[in-house]
């Protein structure tokens, strides 16, 4: 009995001290994350701040968007490949834009074009093929440049930013008398006109992985798109031969 009534005031004991200590953290709890970011972002000034801001968003509408329409277009090529092959080839022109309309994807499109030029010879339709296939690459990368220009924009917006904080602070600093404390005025100033840079980098740097994550789908895609072309002529011309 007297081990029971221990072990409970224990228990209380400790579980009171346990919610006195929980409210008073809470009570001291550091601001969140989020918060610390936005409070950040305030300190640097809206001018430049604002522009950086800007530059990250159209990035990432631009890096959205693309990544949106290469998965519209995506195409598997063993498969194309393999349903080509279950056709006549040159023979069976019909039979084989069917089965191209059949397959989802861009490269299908392209390879569809060339069947146009079939009358005319193979040479045209190669022709036909490499402009269409032209035209989807410098589709895809349309908004690369855009891309580019606001990965290079930021950090400079971000520095323009500092060197206007800066002169500020130093103004700041011209205006106060000897007695007035002007280190701690220097280093405050410091210290926001420096928020503007860092957040230029940062922005500098997200969009640098979004551009070099679309350079490399545009690049795998194209590299699908030649090989399928590469392929389609290829089974045309021995095709083409078998009947010859």
């Amino acid at each position: 009995m007297k081990k029971s009534i221990l072990l409970g005031l224990f228990f209380f004991t400790t579980l009171a001290i346990a919610l006195g200590q929980s409210g008073s953290s809470q009570v001291v709890e550091p601001p969140s994350f989020h918060d610390q970011i936005f409070e950040k972002i305030v300190e640097g000034g809206w001018q430049f701040m604002s522009l950086t801001m800007i530059c990250l968003l159209l990035g990432l509408t631009i890096f959205i968007n693309k990544i949106f329409y290469i998965s519209t277009i995506e195409s598997n090529k063993e498969k194309i490949i393999n349903a080509c092959e279950a056709t006549g080839g040159i023979d069976d022109v019909e039979g084989l834009r069917t089965t191209l309309q059949q397959q989802k994807g861009t490269i299908p499109s392209v390879l569809e074009h060339g069947l146009d030029a079939i009358p005319r010879g193979l040479d045209k339709v190669q022709e036909n093929l490499l402009t269409y296939a032209s035209i989807e690459k410098a589709r895809l990368e349309s908004g690369l440049p855009w891309l580019a220009l606001f990965i290079s924009l930021a950090p400079m917006l971000g520095f323009m930013g500092t060197v206007i904080g800066m002169i500020d602070a130093f103004d700041g600093i011209a205006s106060l008398d000897a007695s007035q404390g002007m280190a701690g005025v220097a280093a405050n100033g410091i210290k926001v006109a420096l928020i503007t840079t860092v957040s230029g980098l940062v922005i500098a740097v997200i969009l640098q992985l979004f551009y070099n994550y679309l350079t490399f789908k545009i690049e795998n895609f194209n590299n699908d798109m030649e090989d399928t072309i590469s392929y389609f002529m290829d089974f045309l011309v021995l095709t083409k031969a078998e009947r010859d």
